[in-house]
């Protein structure tokens, strides 16, 4: 739900936490904050080692499959197989308000590019990706850089704070409940889009130039920082907000597997699993707090848009010429 006031703002941040650096109030142990941070970036060797664990050891999601009968996201169609990621998918084929719908093969969204083999080359070949716009942070990229062909473009756009994490501060999670721990991360999600505008604004430099299309761009898990961006640039493109809420949630699904061996993998360093859960899924409500925010700092989502990112008409409506039909 999009809110239009502060009162309505304050009235629902009640229930799910009120942004730090938007009250000047600190409402959580900093020595939490940072946790957090580093566990959603997987900026840790841990999460390096749960991804060791066999996938035959999970089961999937049956309410999940359910998704392939989805006729406005065409879910089915859009999710690129790779042997390097899970989360790679096309953003063709959403519909827009007004009857339009995304081009095929133009904007691509994905998780890290850092394990791609010589079949994921072929496929970036054949999808004549121009561009990787990569939103990890500087000590992410350094440890795992992207593996991709010399002829794509290379685009580092920083997004988050690098932080040290150990055993120690994991087990300090055992104190804490799922409800404290959501409140922690939506302060952090809400700082993506307003802390770091700039990169965000870059980024949509980039994929308004036509010369970087095809193009892909991604964080970690291709799930927060990139789920962000995607949602602005559908907004941009005139989806409706629920079907951006439900193309966000779907890192959910393609990302099950993986989700649940770090779930398996954490339980082991004793965090509880409605921990891990919490950590690891993206919900709807996440991006009515990131939307509400900017609504309350800025006056609207356009009024961001174009005081912040540099998005006016002009190139809203370039936007639209290049990525829709």
């Amino acid at each position: 739900m999009l809110l239009h006031s502060t009162q309505e703002y304050d009235n629902n941040f009640q229930q799910h936490g009120v942004p730090y650096f938007l009250r000047r109030k600190k409402y959580y142990n900093m020595k939490y904050t940072a946790l957090i941070i580093v566990l959603i970036f997987f900026n840790i060797d841990l999460y390096s080692k749960a991804s060791e664990i066999p996938v035959n050891e999970i089961k999937t999601d049956s309410l999940a499959l359910s998704l392939h009968t989805d006729t406005t996201l065409l879910v089915n169609d859009r999710h690129i197989k790779m042997d390097g990621t899970v989360n790679f998918r096309d953003l063709g084929g959403i519909k827009t308000t007004n009857g339009k719908k995304i081009k095929w093969g133009k904007i691509f969204r994905s998780d890290k590019l850092s394990k791609l083999t010589q079949n994921d080359f072929e496929t970036l070949a054949k999808l004549k990706i121009h561009a990787d716009i990569d939103f990890r942070t500087h000590a992410e990229v350094k440890k795992e850089p992207d593996t991709i062909p010399s002829s794509i473009q290379y685009h580092n756009l920083s997004i988050g704070r690098d932080t040290m994490i150990n055993n120690s501060i994991l087990k300090n999670m055992a104190t804490m409940s799922s409800d404290s721990l959501e409140k922690i991360m939506l302060n952090i999600y809400i700082e993506f889009p307003i802390v770091w505008s700039e990169k965000y604004k870059k980024f949509f430099e980039l994929i308004s130039n036509e010369n970087n299309l095809p193009c892909v761009y991604h964080c970690t898990a291709g799930k927060d920082r990139t789920g962000i961006a995607t949602a602005l640039v559908l907004y941009v493109l005139g989806v409706d907000f629920e079907t951006i809420k439900h193309e966000y949630e779907l890192s959910n699904y393609y990302r099950f597997n993986e989700d649940r061996k770090a779930a398996l993998f954490f339980s082991n360093k004793g965090v509880r699993f409605d921990m891990t859960q919490t950590m690891m899924k993206v919900k709807g409500r996440y991006l009515d707090a990131i939307f509400n925010a900017i609504i309350l700092k800025y006056g609207s989502i356009d009024s961001y848009l174009n005081h912040q990112l540099g998005i006016d008409e002009e190139m809203k409506t370039k936007l639209r010429m290049q990525l829709l039909e």
